[in-house]
């Protein structure tokens, strides 16, 4: 598995010369790369896989297999751009195009899938209406002013500066088409010396950007087999809590993530001071994470609440809580360790005692839990990621919420290789009938 980063480097040492050249060619890529677009978007795109089988790009008729590399001359067009540029701007233009085309390519997938595998005829109703919304909003991508351009070695080089005492590396642009090959300056700062330092080296790809340019890193991380699986939940009150570990501290340089959310939604977004309120809330969510003892672990059961925001309206504190940096920040950290982070429905998990199985709503009030039934009592967010590490039976969630089952409580079985069960009511008592 090969894990990339990248380091951002404005372009405060270079004249205006050079800025000037840069745009100018960014410009004509620019361009291209709509060109490329144009014709793909309407025309089909027979290719071949390494494999020697036949595949077909044709986004008229949703067939979505895309090609990640392409011949730059499938269409002719009027450019200063060297072959080497042109190269560059198909393989970026394919790129754009597969990932625009990525939700309804998933979705066709899932309703195939649920198609022969024989499903009711409400889940692939329910499908069917996911994919039509989706080729609904499938629109031709366009090239907007401020796209970086995503060059390979073959037009840029990484040269180390042997004379010059105020920076380490020059990138020398080459075989762009527009002008004479030229060079600009690159000093080096803390990103790049933390990637170094963690034995990544200098990948042969750059995006190159009208103010700035990002050099890319990358190293190759195996993927773990041995070690544990944790569990892992999220809220404000606690960034992450780990199923494997007490959590040292939950304060950085005297702020809480809790104290941060709330910095957050007391300032006026947009203002100055609400951008140092999200740097700061990021700068406590990576330094707590990064305390986070990953040695023995092979796997991480993260909760997903992406949607917990969707189609509510929530306080102005709670619509500060950045589940999505955090989500990022973990991948991040587990990426480069080799473990692998498995997405989990939190649906009433922070309700089921981890002890006995029993699901309840009132087993939790904020950070206490203490089962009704076993009497088993923990910290809230340690109960929930102890549920997020075990595999649970599946359960039919839209008839827990539609009988209230959570009100009066079930239990809910960890998984023991046997059929799936659902819980049901019979009189006023709960019990598990497995189908």
């Amino acid at each position: 598995m090969k894990v990339i980063r990248s380091s951002r480097h404005f372009y405060h040492q270079n004249n205006k010369i050079k800025t000037q050249l840069i745009s100018d060619f960014l410009d004509e890529y620019h361009v291209a790369m709509q060109k490329y677009i144009n014709f793909i978007w309407q025309n089909p795109l027979p290719w071949q896989t390494s494999k020697g089988e036949d595949r077909l790009l044709d986004i008229q008729n949703l067939i979505l297999d895309c090609p990640s590399v392409y011949d730059y001359q499938i269409t002719t067009f009027q450019t200063n751009l060297s072959a080497r540029a042109l190269s560059s701007a198909i393989t970026q233009s394919l790129s754009v195009v597969k990932s625009k085309t990525n939700d309804v390519r998933k979705r066709k997938y899932a309703l195939q899938k649920a198609t022969e595998e024989h499903k009711s005829d409400k889940i692939i109703k329910k499908l069917q209406e996911k994919l039509e919304k989706s080729i609904e909003k499938l629109q031709k991508p366009n090239i907007g002013y401020y796209n970086k351009a995503e060059l390979s070695s073959k037009n840029v080089t990484v040269e180390i500066s042997k004379t010059a005492k105020h920076f380490e590396y020059w990138l020398k642009f080459s075989s762009l088409g527009t002008n004479e090959p030229f060079v600009i300056p690159v000093v080096l700062h803390k990103q790049d010396h933390r990637l170094m330092g963690k034995q990544m080296k200098i990948k042969g790809s750059f995006l190159i950007g009208r103010d700035y340019c990002e050099i890319r890193y990358d190293k190759e991380v195996e993927k773990r087999e041995k070690g544990e699986t944790i569990g892992c939940d999220t809220g404000i009150k606690t960034v992450a809590y780990f199923s494997h570990q007490e959590n040292e501290t939950d304060r950085i340089n005297g702020l809480t993530y809790e104290d941060t959310v709330e910095r957050c939604a007391r300032q006026k977004k947009g203002s100055k001071n609400f951008q140092q309120a999200m740097a700061c809330r990021k700068n406590v969510i990576n330094a707590l994470i990064n305390l986070v003892n990953f040695d023995n672990v092979k796997q991480i059961n993260l909760e997903d609440n992406q949607n917990l925001k969707q189609g509510k309206r929530l306080k102005r504190y709670l619509q500060h809580h950045a589940y999505g940096e955090i989500k990022q920040k973990l991948e991040q950290v587990a990426e480069e360790l080799g473990v692998q982070v498995k997405m989990q429905t939190s649906n009433y998990k922070s309700q089921r005692c981890s002890d006995c199985g029993w699901t309840q709503e009132s087993n939790r009030d904020r950070k206490k839990f203490e089962c009704k039934r076993c009497g088993f009592a923990a910290d809230a967010d340690y109960n929930a990621s102890e549920n997020n590490r075990s595999k649970l039976c599946w359960l039919d969630m839209s008839l827990i919420s539609k009988q209230k089952l959570n009100i009066t409580g079930f239990e809910w079985l960890a998984e023991s290789g046997e059929e799936p069960g659902v819980p049901h009511s019979v009189g006023s008592d709960i019990s598990w009938d497995m189908e």
